[in-house]
Formats: C-alpha cells, structure tokens, sequence
C-alpha cells in the first residue's frame, strides 16, 4: 500500500474505534426477557434496550440518511477482537492488491438502503478500497435504472461487483455483461436466486417466522383478519411465506387482503392500498409490511384512518428493522413492532469473502443465511422490538449479542489487510 491510504485507513479506523470507546457501558448480551404486557414466546428474543452506535459517513458518495452499526464497545467488543485476531492469525497473511469495487445500490436515499450502502463501504475500506477504487452508481429502486447502472461499472474496470437485495433474474443483462469480462458479483444484506458467486444474507425466512409467531400470540386465541402488504422480492417474500404457513395452520387467523407494493410507486401506492383495503374492512385486526419503507407508510394510514387511537381499537401494524425513523415511528405509536436483525454485518461478511478470495486464494462461500466464524459463531441477532424496549440513546441501533465489526477489523489486520 502507499502512504497515503495507509493514511486514509488508519484514520478510518481510528474513527471506528473512537465510536467504541464512546460506547461506554460494558454489556454482556443484548437480549431481555418480554417487556411487561408483551407474549412470552418460544424461540423469541427481546431487545434489551441496549443502542449500538452509528458509523461516521464521513467520505460518503453522497448525504446518507442512514449509517449503519459500529463497534459495540465494553466486553462484546473485547471478546470480538480477541476472537477475529486469532482468526486473523490461523489463516495466515495474505499478499494484498489494489481491488476496484463497484457498489449498485438497490434504491438510494432510504435509510435501510443507506445503512447497507455505508457498512459496505467502510468495511471495504478497512481492506483498501478507497476512492477512486469505490465506484458507486443509484439503482434508485427502478430495475431500469439497476442493469444501466451495472453495466455502467462494469464498463469502468471493477474487479468485483457488490449489490444488496437485488435478484439476478432482474439484471440479466448486468449477470451477462460481468462474466463476460471475469467479474464476480456478491450480494449481502437480502436473499436472492442463484446466479452470483456469493450471497451472504440473513434468515429472512426465521425473521418472517419471528414476526408471525408474535403476531399470533398477540392477537390471541380471537384471532383475527390480516392485511399482508408484500414487495416483489425473495428476500421480503421469504419473509411473508411464515405468515402464511401459519395462517393456514391457524383456524382464527385469515388473510383477506394481500397486496404487492410498486417499488416505482412505493409511497402513494401503498397509502391507497392500506386505505381502501382498511375502508373495505374496518374489522382488521392487523396489518403486516415485509419491507420496512411500506411499513413506515403504512403506518401513516392506519393513523389517518384511526387518529389518536392505539392496538386493540385499530389494527396492529408489524413490521421489519428497526432503523432511526423507524424507531420514531414506533415511538410515536405509528409502528407497533418490528424484527429487528443486524443484517448490516452480512456487508461485513462480504468483505471478508472477497478479502480471503482476492488476497488469500480461497474460493468463494456458497450461498448462505448463517456463516459460523472461528470464535464468534453466525453474528446475526433477531430481536422482537416494541416501544417498551427501544435503545434508551439517541441516535443507536438497536444492540445485537455479538460485534461482527470488531471481529473483521481485527482478523484483517491480523492477516495484514487493515492496517
């Protein structure tokens, strides 16, 4: 590496560890039992009211409303870097080369799409990839937009093309174009179809199960009808595929309304779905989003349709992740809950993959919704979050019970990659 980004990644790092050190408190574990008034649910985990910080966006491509999770901080972290240093170690040292990586981002400008983009690029940083060598290009959630943007950086000399969420049977010509020319494509952060040469996601389907296993408990042995609003994608229709197969398991439960969300009229189309379906039948119970941005739109309707009113006297509105505006709105009542995962740290896991494929020789993972790492096991977390068990910080995530960005930074300089 020349000095200077050697310079631009000791300060990155440096960044990363003062968001540790502010941290402060040493938590063990980040899960708690049920808050007072919420189920107690076999196999369901509820946050513990614990924050994670946020990554600096300090270098971005462009403002991000989102900004992805740091290091934990106290014994988590301690545990984490002594872990992913020993991993680091029994791998071995790696010969490192410049690497060019370009990022499509599925729909920039939402905060569950910016939190992906910037754990993405910081983690590529703490292996060299650093501007020009980042390359960035706004899918803007039109897969028009997607297979323009992928072969535009492929045309721009990319050793590797990195995308979330987005499944290869919607940038066929983008699939085709990268291996022409020997470029491997990786997603993180959602579940795809085959077709790339790795995907590390999380559980989306245990996410899906978690939410139906707690919207069932909490409406009880009543039951109730269900508004499913579905976007067209794997990884949010793994999700709803556990509503479903517990419904039909469910004698008291019905769907009487299923809905799939435009991506290229997400927020008016999605207003007028929840209101005419809420106006049509006044009598349901709940409502389910599988995507984060209509969940958040959704609850403005049903606010709209039952002002100043809270579960049971209007429907209970679920939903997934539980990111800064998604935290306001269940705060304010608009949400009722969420799954909230650390998907972010797949972005991690990625880098790590593509580290160890282009440094060290190893081949690519398979396809994969929970990877066990040497001394830290699969750092995904999936939590149960209400308003009773929010972060008590401002400006946190919600916790998770291990600290995949010490992990990688650690095992990376360990092996010679972070400096």
């Amino acid at each position: 590496m020349t000095s200077k980004p050697l310079a631009l990644l000791a300060a990155l790092v440096a960044s990363v560890a003062v968001l540790a050190i502010a941290v402060g408190a040493a938590f063990a574990g980040s899960t708690a039992p049920p808050p007072a008034g919420e189920p107690t649910i076999p196999g369901v985990e509820y946050a513990s009211g614990l924050g994670a910080p946020y990554l600096p966006t300090t270098g971005a491509d462009r403002k991000l409303s989102g900004f992805s999770m740091g290091p934990l901080g106290g014994k988590l972290q301690a545990d984490a870097t002594k872990a992913g240093a020993a991993a680091g170690k029994a791998a071995g040292k790696v010969q490192f080369k410049r690497l060019t990586v370009g990022y499509l981002d599925i729909i920039g400008g939402i905060q569950s799409a910016d939190r992906a983009h910037n754990a993405l690029r910081i983690a590529f940083r703490n292996i060299g990839v650093i501007d020009p060598n980042w390359v960035y290009c706004d899918g803007a959630g039109d897969p028009a937009k997607w297979n323009t943007c992928g072969q535009s950086l492929i045309a721009q000399g990319i050793d590797l093309l990195t995308l979330t969420g987005i499944d290869p049977s919607s940038i066929p010509s983008v699939v085709q174009g990268a291996k022409a020319k020997n470029i491997p494509i990786i997603n993180f952060g959602g579940t795809v179809g085959p077709g790339y040469a790795a995907s590390l996601a999380p559980n989306e389907k245990l996410k899906g199960q978690i939410l139906a296993k707690y919207l069932a408990a909490k409406l009880g042995s009543a039951g109730g009808k269900i508004l499913l609003i579905d976007y067209p994608a794997p990884w949010a229709q793994d999700r709803s595929t556990q509503l479903t197969a517990l419904v039909g398991s469910t004698p008291a439960l019905k769907i009487v309304s299923k809905k799939t969300t435009n991506p290229a009229d997400l927020v008016a189309g999605t207003q007028k779905d929840v209101s005419d379906v809420l106006t049509a039948n006044p009598d349901i119970k709940a409502v389910w989003v599988d995507f984060d941005v209509a969940g958040a739109v959704a609850g403005g309707a049903i606010a709209q349709k039952f002002a100043g009113k809270k579960f049971p006297d209007r429907p209970l509105l679920v939903t997934f992740h539980a990111d800064p505006s998604t935290q306001d709105l269940i705060k304010s009542g608009a949400i009722d809950v969420v799954v909230e995962n650390n998907w972010d740290a797949t972005a991690w896991e990625v880098a790590d993959a593509a580290a160890q494929f282009f440094f060290a020789k190893k081949p690519w993972p398979k396809y994969s919704v929970s990877v066990n790492y040497p001394g830290l096991g699969d750092p995904l977390t999936y939590q149960i979050v209400t308003s009773k068990n929010l972060p008590k910080q401002a400006r946190k995530y919600v916790a998770p019970a291990k600290d995949a960005v010490s992990y990688f930074i650690a095992k990376w300089r360990a092996q010679g990659i972070t400096q």
